[in-house]
């Protein structure tokens, strides 16, 4: 930062000073000895702690004040003061008001409401006894819901009437219109297995546990099943049913692929970096 050589303005001694803004002093006592002096000492001093005490005129009481125009320490000091004025015309008031006959009050007139009710005597009782459809006894439904859906008393009439083997035709039947439900990454692994020389079938429609896909490659079958790893379902691996399928089958185990990379070693025939489950090949 460049300076400048000058002369102090109280003592003339030369200091140095910054060109950009330079100073007027040199020290910090030539700065206070120029400053003005302070408007006044003691009581003339306006930051004076005790500046806003006065005595009032009336009843000679010290008061803390700094309304500079004020002379008293109150209402009642002050002379010609409306306060007692106030006070009389206040309980004059309070007795007029007392003696004052009280008016009844007005009755509330009944609006006629705007909606007619459906049920003026109250709302009458639903029936909802329903006869079984399997044993004919009656039962009794609770809420709305339930007596237009359930058609059966206990369970044991369900299936005794053959609702078991209805659902399951039910779901064949949706198996067949909609199709077995895959993982994400399904068509994904079984066209890098194809595009690596693999023939593939595909066994997801089976269910009961059986793998996915089963992949001819290298002279043999392999039995895999597709996992998704972004689905906590694909992380956890097989399920309880497909556990208990690859650990009965004596076929060889069932790998476990999860991505292109597992494709492609399945192919190339590195199954050992692959994850297994089941029995061995007899």
């Amino acid at each position: 930062m460049p300076t400048i050589e000058k002369p102090c303005e109280v003592c003339a001694k030369p200091f140095l000073s910054r060109e950009s803004r330079p100073g007027r002093f040199c020290s910090v006592p030539c700065r206070n000895a120029a400053s003005p002096p302070p408007t006044g000492s003691g009581e003339k001093n306006n930051n004076w702690r005790n500046a806003g005490l006065k005595t009032c005129l009336t009843c000679q009481k010290e008061y803390k004040s700094y309304d500079k125009r004020r002379k008293f320490c109150s209402l009642e000091c002050r002379p010609h003061s409306p306060i007692e004025k106030l006070k009389e015309m206040a309980k004059k008031a309070a007795e007029i008001r007392m003696a004052a006959p009280k008016k009844p009050p007005k009755p509330r007139e009944k609006r006629p409401s705007k909606y007619v009710r459906k049920y003026p005597d109250g709302k009458p009782a639903v029936d909802r006894t329903k006869q079984c459809r399997s044993c004919g006894e009656p039962f009794k439904c609770v809420g709305r819901k339930e007596f237009e859906n359930k058609k059966y008393c206990s369970y044991k009439c369900h299936l005794d009437s053959g609702g078991a083997r209805r659902a399951g035709e039910a779901s064949v039947m949706a198996k067949l219109k909609y199709g077995a439900k895959k993982d994400a990454n399904h068509s994904e692994v079984v066209k890098a297995l194809e595009s690596f020389g693999a023939s593939v079938l595909d066994l997801s429609s089976m269910g009961c546990g059986v793998p996915d896909i089963i992949v001819w490659c290298r002279g043999r079958w392999n039995l895999c099943d597709i996992k998704n790893k972004k689905t906590a379902y694909g992380r956890r691996g097989l399920n309880k049913r497909q556990t208990e399928w690859a650990e009965n089958w004596r076929g060889g185990p069932v790998y476990l692929l999860y991505n292109v990379d597992d494709a492609k070693a399945m192919v190339e025939g590195r199954i050992n970096e692959l994850k297994s489950v089941g029995g061995l090949l007899k």
